[in-house]
């Protein structure tokens, strides 16, 4: 099961146990590898796993609370749907957002091609060709500042 489907059902499954009828989840995720390198040498190597939710919840009265979070397992969104949840009772009372009409349409197959992650060293060797050309390209261009 993907990432997306397994965090579907869990918060599903949580918004039913907590009473929350109304609620929706936008996620995000990402996977970056970052180099820099500084007159041919490697400076600095950057790795990154980042995912993060945000939650809405609509309350009995229709008033809506927000909440955020980069805990995606079953534990952090069990927080983030009852801290939605409690910050309902303080959402405004006119002009309440509301699901759009399109919310409940069938989605589109999607193809999404993913790149293959790049090893460190590829970057690092493409980072440091490169910053060599740029400075073979002129006399004037003495260094290259920040060059990730």
């Amino acid at each position: 099961m993907s990432k997306v489907l397994e965090i579907s059902s869990n918060a599903q499954t949580i918004a039913q146990r907590l009473g929350i009828t109304k609620y929706d989840i936008y996620g995000a995720t990402t996977d970056s590898t970052s180099v820099q390198v500084d007159k041919g040498e490697p400076k600095q190597v950057k790795a990154s796993n980042r995912a993060s939710v945000t939650v809405r919840v609509w309350n009995d009265q229709g008033r809506l609370g927000v909440t955020s979070s980069t805990d995606v397992d079953e534990r952090g969104l069990e927080l983030a749907l009852k801290t939605a949840a409690e910050a309902s009772a303080f959402g405004a009372t006119d002009n309440i957002p509301d699901f759009s009409p399109e919310a409940t349409a069938p989605l589109p197959e999607v193809a999404v091609t993913l790149a293959e992650p790049v090893p460190v060293g590829a970057l690092i060797e493409r980072l440091v060709t490169a910053e060599q050309s740029l400075l073979k390209a002129h006399d004037a261009i003495a260094s290259v500042p920040y060059n990730g």
